[in-house]
């Protein structure tokens, strides 16, 4: 059986439509797909439409892929329940190493959440980039960490880490 290591569905509105009567089966269908792929190091599932709801989920049907290195949830309604679920999972994952959540709904509760996890800010990149909810500027630095969180007046750029946390 052939070895998937990278799943791009992005723009693919039909599957994980939430405004469809086929959703909870499209989410089904998803979670099937992903325990499948064990060896899976990217996937992009940017601009399909998916609910923070959603987002959740398949991040914790992920959470023991021990081989995923990008998730991509760029361009949907995922928020600070994605958020949170990502922090879960960066609590027993140590193979993640960036999400981008660009254009997204995440709000500041959401970027609290992140500053204060270690295990997310020892990932090389959060881009949070055109959040409508996030409206903090200025720029933090976490204790004991050499990791930043960019913030402009209305938008979260980046978060990155050196490459020297591990």
């Amino acid at each position: 059986r052939p070895v998937i290591r990278a799943l791009d569905l992005g723009s693919n509105r039909l599957f994980l439509n939430l405004r469809s009567d086929d959703a909870e089966c499209g989410l089904l269908r998803m979670m099937e797909l992903l325990t499948q792929c064990q060896h899976l190091r990217v996937i992009d599932l940017c601009d399909t439409d998916m609910s923070d709801e959603v987002g959740a989920s398949i991040v914790q049907c992920l959470k023991h892929h021990r081989s995923i290195e990008w998730i991509e949830m760029a361009q949907n309604e995922v928020g600070d329940g994605t958020v949170g679920a990502l922090i879960k999972m960066k609590e027993v994952n140590r193979s993640l190493r960036n999400v981008s959540l660009v254009e997204s709904r995440v709000t500041d509760a959401g970027v609290h959440d992140l500053l204060a996890s270690v295990h997310v800010m020892a990932m090389e990149g959060v881009y949070l980039l055109s959040n409508p909810g996030i409206h903090s500027p200025g720029e933090f630095r976490p204790p004991l960490l050499n990791a930043r969180l960019m913030l402009t007046t209305d938008t979260v750029l980046e978060l990155i880490a050196d490459d020297h946390i591990n």
